[in-house]
């Protein structure tokens, strides 16, 4: 049971690693560009690849973001600067592409 409050925050980890392949990097996930451009009939070609741009770095932000909070939900108990380790937990996931070498395709998207 002491376990049990980290097993969402490893769990995440795994989802990010699955995101972290190459079939979800730039060019994977190009087939997005045209139902893109079916939903915003009026964006040049460009303009889709630039909106799909920002979708990807804004799942980084979130994706992270989620890890922070589950790490903090599961840390803040245990240690008292729980959000400062959570923190530190998710930038070093981040930034550390060898953390998810093993799982992913490192980490790097």
């Amino acid at each position: 049971m002491a376990l049990l409050p980290f097993l969402p925050p490893l769990a995440w980890t795994l989802v990010i690693a699955w995101f972290s392949q190459e079939s979800w990097s730039s060019e994977g996930t190009e087939f997005l560009l045209p139902r893109l451009a079916a939903l915003l009939p009026w964006i040049t070609p460009d303009q889709a690849r630039a909106a799909l741009w920002f979708i990807r770095k804004g799942a980084h932000v979130t994706e992270y973001g989620v890890l922070a909070a589950l790490w903090m939900h599961a840390l803040a108990p245990r240690l008292r600067r729980g959000a400062l380790a959570a923190l530190g937990l998710s930038l070093g996931m981040r930034i550390n592409p060898n953390l998810l070498g093993t799982l992913g395709r490192g980490g790097t998207k």
